[in-house]
Order: structure tokens, then C-alpha cells, then sequence
């Protein structure tokens, strides 16, 4: 499956050579996980996480079913796809007796998500067993990833997309024929082939929502968003900083207006492995 030889994968096992990143990247993919999942470096997990479905007692963290939130001011709930561990561990939550209101999870759709559970209307947790709820089940995104995709091929799409913006060569230099085949699949399967801005949106925008039922949309600083993640599971500060990505404008919220913070995973974890590099380093 990865076109290449016996010999080689002896080697990548022996520690005698080290696989190239379009290698890790497909055999990522193989396995519905991610590069950094294989390489032990995921910053949200202790566990491989992966977007096939969970066996019970697995060492893996497997696709469970399908996270719901209907949020203030809003008549249909947004829908994630979430991992049996996520499951258990928000279960506990919305169980728990401690103050601590907001909460965060990491989807298997490229999004991390930080809402406040006592501005929920109501929150789903809902079983890919079970049948859909009537009127209130729209899941479909930009993609067909109903159980989410492998994190490569969301930077395989990302790549692409900054190519074709900026005139770079990284989405030849990093990925597969393969796996560029099957990024391009996605892009043209959602009408946005002549659009890599727009894929550029979907894939890296944060969605920031009010009690008031507002929403403020745009690509924020990774950085700040994993700062923004600490600040609220501390409740540290009255106000949060979130600014643009790239310093066009700075943005500060009260953080007892805000109920719900939807990011990109894969901006966030960057920035999260980034910081946690920087503390080991001293």
C-alpha cells in the first residue's frame, strides 16, 4: 500500500533509516490516524486516536458517534464526530459536581471545541447506532467525513490550498501522488476546486459565539487560541485575547459573554506542541 519495499519497512523498523514525511503521512493514512499520533507526539491524547470505529479495550481511541450542541439562539444543533474516550470523558463532565463550567474536546473533523455547558440548550450524545433525531440532525460540512478524516488529509488539503494562493510547492514536496489524490478528491467533491481560499476557510477559521447569539468568524492566531484553551478551563481572566492570524487586528472578548469557541485542530495542535517544546527546553 505504500509502493514501496520489504527492505525498506525493515529499516524504518530497525532504526536504521527514518521514513520520508509524504511516507509517514500515507502510512497515517493507512491507518486513519496521524503522523504525529504515530510518532507518540499528539499533545489531546495518550491514546492513537483514529477515525475507524472503537473496539471495546483497544488501545486505540476510535470513532464513537456524534457530539451535539444547540447552543443559545440557535434551532439546530452543530454535530461532531467524537471518539469513545472524548464520550466518556464529557460524560464525566456533565455529571460532575466541580465548578469548572466550560469544557473542551477534540472532534475527528479537525475541529477542538470549548463550550460552556450551562449556556447549552441542550447537548447530544448520540450513538452512530442510534437512529437520527428527527428535525435536529445535519452533520454534513464541506467534506464527506461523517466519521471525520485522517488529520493528513485535512494538511494535505490545507497545502494545496496555500499553493495555490501563495505559488508554494509544498503539497507536492510533503504528500503522495496518493494521497494528493485523494485531498483533491475532497476539494472537488465540495464544488471548491476553483475556491482554495475558500478551502483555506473551512479548514482553518475559528467561530467564536456569544450568549446573544452572535458570531464572529475568522482565521485567529493558533498561538493564542491554545493561550485562550488554559485561560478557560482556569477561568483565569475577565477578558480574552484573540487576535487575527497574522496580526491584522487585534480582538478581546468578555469571557462571560462567550458560550461556545469552535477551532482548528490542527492550528491549535501545532501551537500546543510548540509551547509544550518550549517548556521542556527550560
Amino acid at each position: 500500500m505504500l509502493k514501496t519495499t520489504q527492505q525498506s519497512v525493515a529499516r524504518w523498523e530497525s532504526g536504521k533509516a527514518t521514513p520520508s514525511v509524504s511516507a509517514l503521512r500515507d502510512l497515517a493514512t493507512i491507518y486513519s490516524t496521524s503522523v504525529d499520533d504515530i510518532l507518540g507526539k499528539n499533545p489531546f491524547s495518550e491514546k492513537v486516536v483514529t477515525n475507524t470505529y472503537y473496539i471495546l479495550q483497544n488501545e486505540d481511541d476510535g470513532f464513537w458517534g456524534h457530539l451535539g450542541l444547540l447552543g443559545p439562539h440557535r434551532v439546530k444543533s452543530t454535530w461532531y464526530p467524537i471518539t469513545e474516550g472524548e464520550r466518556q470523558r464529557l460524560w464525566r463532565h456533565l455529571r460532575s459536581t466541580e465548578d469548572t463550567d466550560w469544557f473542551v474536546f477534540t472532534s475527528l473533523n479537525n475541529r477542538i471545541v470549548a463550550f460552556r455547558a450551562s449556556m447549552m440548550k441542550r447537548v447530544w450524545l448520540l450513538d452512530d447506532a442510534c437512529d437520527e433525531p428527527k428535525g435536529d440532525w445535519d452533520w454534513k460540512t464541506h467534506w464527506d467525513d461523517y466519521a471525520g478524516l485522517p488529520k493528513e488529509v485535512y494538511r494535505a488539503m490545507s497545502e494545496w490550498a496555500w499553493d495555490q494562493v501563495g505559488g508554494l510547492d509544498e503539497f507536492e514536496d510533503n504528500n503522495s501522488p496518493t494521497l494528493r489524490k485523494i485531498a483533491l478528491k475532497h476539494i472537488n467533491d465540495a464544488g471548491l476546486t476553483e475556491k482554495p481560499e475558500e478551502v483555506l476557510a473551512v479548514l482553518h477559521h475559528t467561530k467564536i459565539h456569544l450568549n446573544d447569539g452572535t458570531v464572529f468568524d475568522y482565521e485567529a492566531d493558533p498561538d493564542e487560541l491554545w493561550s485562550t484553551i488554559q485561560d478557560l478551563e482556569l477561568e483565569a481572566h475577565r477578558m480574552l485575547y484573540i487576535p487575527s492570524d497574522g496580526g491584522e487586528f487585534e480582538s478581546f472578548f468578555p469571557a462571560s459573554e462567550l458560550c461556545w469557541i469552535d477551532m482548528p485542530l490542527i492550528d491549535v495542535e501545532k501551537a500546543a506542541q510548540r509551547s509544550i517544546e518550549e517548556l521542556e527546553q527550560g
